[in-house]
């Protein structure tokens, strides 16, 4: 709070000034919560891209089974080694990199599917509105991990290509929604009135006028979705229908330990602490991330 002095004749005007909110980025780094979990999201980023290439053990090689087949943890194997004598460490780091990279993929798909379909929605008539939620509310009453299950178990071997296209394609129905109420709100605004009496396109007015607006509440929901979309990759990799070995994903090497928890608990302990760890991580992100975003929608004075 800042203080000004105006002098007006022979009487002192005291104004009080509020504060100006901090840009988004400043925001954002703010809270000690979100620098932790943004540094633990990069960390873990460039762990599953550069360690791949020094790590003396490929995911897929076999070491000596009568030697090195469920070792504890030790300095040679800072994660120990499974069944049949494969490095934890290196199948982890690589299940990291097709897990973030699948969900990455599929959470942009959605987005951007969600995106132009509630623009579609918002800024058409009523009777297509209509229709379109209509169209959303179906697809959000078919419960995903039954569709999911239904359509990746098809194929005898889904590929990435596959898994990616069916998560993003059953996971934009909620962005859809959260957009069209956006653009509702916005259509009438009056900006958005002088730009139709000057002949603004509804084309141009959806993609350059509404969306950089609507923008702030997708990030926030792709934050949050990264991680629902983690858990439910890991998920099916456990099931069998996800990613298919040899191949690693954090979820098939948890389900590679199911039946050695006893024995050997590194094996399904690993990737479950970094399936954790990525989860809060982007949780508490996509909480800091709306309140830097809503900070900046403030008004100033």
């Amino acid at each position: 709070m800042t203080t000004s002095v105006t002098p007006l004749g022979d009487v002192r005007v005291v104004a009080l000034e509020a504060p100006r909110p901090r840009s988004g980025p400043a925001r954002l780094l703010a809270a000690p919560g979100t620098r932790l979990a943004l540094g633990a999201l990069l960390t873990i980023a460039m762990c599953v891209l550069v360690l791949p290439l020094v790590l003396p053990h490929a995911p897929h090689e076999q070491l000596d089974l009568a030697t090195r087949a469920l070792a504890s943890p030790r300095a040679a194997h800072p994660f120990g080694t499974d069944a049949v004598a494969r490095d934890v460490l290196a199948r982890v780091v690589a299940g990291g990199r097709v897990s973030l990279a699948v969900a990455a993929a599929s959470v942009l798909l959605a987005s951007a599917l969600g995106t132009a379909w509630g623009l579609a929605a918002g800024l058409a008539g009523a009777r297509i509105d209509a229709l379109l939620m209509r169209l959303v509310d179906a697809g959000l009453a078919v419960p995903r991990v039954l569709l999911l299950l239904v359509v990746l178990s098809l194929p005898r071997e889904p590929s990435l290509v596959l898994l990616v296209l069916a998560l993003g394609a059953t996971g934009w129905f909620g962005v859809a929604r959260l957009v069209r109420t956006e653009v509702r709100r916005l259509r009438d605004a009056d900006w958005v009135l002088a730009a139709r009496a000057l002949g603004t396109s509804r084309r141009r007015l959806a993609w350059r006028q509404l969306l950089p607006h609507v923008l702030a509440p997708v990030l926030v929901t792709a934050a949050l979705g990264m991680g629902n979309v983690i858990v439910l990759e890991a998920g099916l990799s456990w099931l069998g229908v996800g990613v298919q070995p040899p191949r690693a994903s954090w979820g098939n090497i948890i389900r590679d330990g199911t039946d050695l928890l006893q024995a050997a608990p590194w094996i399904s302990l690993a990737p479950g602490a970094c399936l954790v760890l990525v989860v809060l991580c982007c949780t508490v992100l996509a909480d800091g991330l709306r309140d830097a975003l809503a900070a900046r929608e403030l008004p100033r004075p």
